[in-house]
Formats: structure tokens, sequence, C-alpha cells
């Protein structure tokens, strides 16, 4: 998985980030403020799971879209104790767990018998699917939320503070729109203007930069003994 996601395959994924990207930009219309942190997540948690596991894997509808948020965001804060920490005690954070994999358990069967478009190669979680269905298959939804987990836990915050940063430092914004306007022209700027969202549609309030700053920050000298993944 960790080859499959490296820097000379992810050129295979552009092209699919992208479009999915932009659908989910087109989607949030032409005006309105949402937290920058709140609009990240809606953003990304579409855009990875439609592009790695299966096209239109991502909910639509609005409550099952909330459940999905709130159990992932639930999961990825608690992943820290949750890998060290017996279930028993950690009683949120074991329900999101467990909803995560009947997600998975339930659409393992379509991703298997998805059908890339002509030119997408088979999807990321169809490779490793592939792969350890040789030797059992009953921990592939485990392996599902391995994969999101994977994907999506350091982009959030990653992007977050790329997208805050620039926008809260003009110079900056100006240098990399000025960089990109050399290479691409005018059609560069107006991706990345579709990108960086512009500051009419994203509010950033200081203390939310804070909590997100502090919940995703690494633990140091600390080591996994149990995985969150594979308990039962």
């Amino acid at each position: 998985m960790k080859g499959k996601m490296g820097t000379f395959n992810l050129c295979q994924l552009t092209g699919q980030l992208t479009e999915e990207l932009h659908g989910q930009l087109e989607n949030l219309g032409t005006y309105g403020t949402r937290d920058l942190n709140i609009l990240v997540r809606h953003l990304l948690y579409p855009v990875s799971v439609n592009t790695l596991f299966k096209k239109d894997l991502f909910p639509t509808n609005k409550r099952k879209i909330m459940e999905f948020h709130q159990h992932f965001q639930a999961y990825d804060e608690g992943f820290e104790h949750g890998s060290q920490i017996p279930e028993c005690f950690l009683r949120n954070w074991s329900k999101s767990k467990r909803w995560l994999l009947a997600f998975f358990e339930k659409n393992i069967p379509d991703i298997k018998s998805y059908i890339p478009e002509k030119d997408n190669p088979m999807t990321l979680m169809q490779a490793l699917l592939d792969i350890i269905e040789t030797e059992t298959s009953e921990q592939s939804p485990n392996y599902g939320l391995l994969l999101l987990w994977a994907s999506l836990s350091n982009a959030v915050p990653i992007a977050f503070w790329t997208i805050g940063f620039v926008l809260s430092q003009p110079s900056i914004h100006k240098a990399i729109m000025e960089s990109i306007s050399s290479v691409f022209g005018t059609a560069g700027i107006k991706l990345m203007i579709t990108l960086l969202l512009t500051k009419e549609k994203t509010v950033v309030r200081e203390k939310q930069w804070i909590r997100t700053a502090f919940v995703h920050l690494p633990f140091a000298n600390k080591k996994h003994t149990r995985s969150p993944f594979f308990q039962s």
C-alpha cells in the first residue's frame, strides 16, 4: 500500500483527484461562509473516498454525510489512545470504529466488482484487496479502515494549515499566483483560485486553528503496542 501511494505512483491519481475536487467545489455554490476546518473535511472526505475506494462510494444523503464526518473525526482524534487502551474504556471511539468497519463490510462487494472508467486503473482499495484476499478476506473491512485513516489523518491538517497560511499572508498568496501564472498562464491562476477557495468562501477562526493544531500534534516517543485496525 505504501508503494501504491508513493511519489512515483501519485501521478496516476492526479486527474481523478482534481476531477473529484472540482465537483465538490462546484457543489459549494458561489456564496457563503464556513469554518475552514469543517470546509476542508467537507471537501477531502468525499474526494479521497471516491478516488481511492470507488467512485460515488461516499454518501450523498445529508444525514449519512454527517454520520460519516462524526464517526471518522471521532476515530481520528481518539486514534492515539485507541491504539494503546482497551476499547471498553473508549466507548465513543469504539462505537465510531465499529460504524466505519460496518460501512466497509457493507461496501466491500461493490468495491470489488466496481469497473473504473476506461482511462483509470483499478482503485487503490481494489489493488489492496487483490493482495490480501489471497490470504484471507475476513480482514478486508479492517484494511479499508486502515487505508481511509492513512489517506485522511494527515491530509486534513496539512490542507488546513496550507490554505489558512496562504489566505492570511497576501504577499505569499501573490508570490504563489505569480509563479503559477508564469508556468500555466491564466488557466493556472483560475485553478489556484478554485483550490484556495478564496476568502469569501471561508471563515478562519483563531480558536479553531489552535484546537486543530493541538488535536493533530504528533505524540513524541510513543510506540503503538496494539493495532487499532485489527482489534476484534
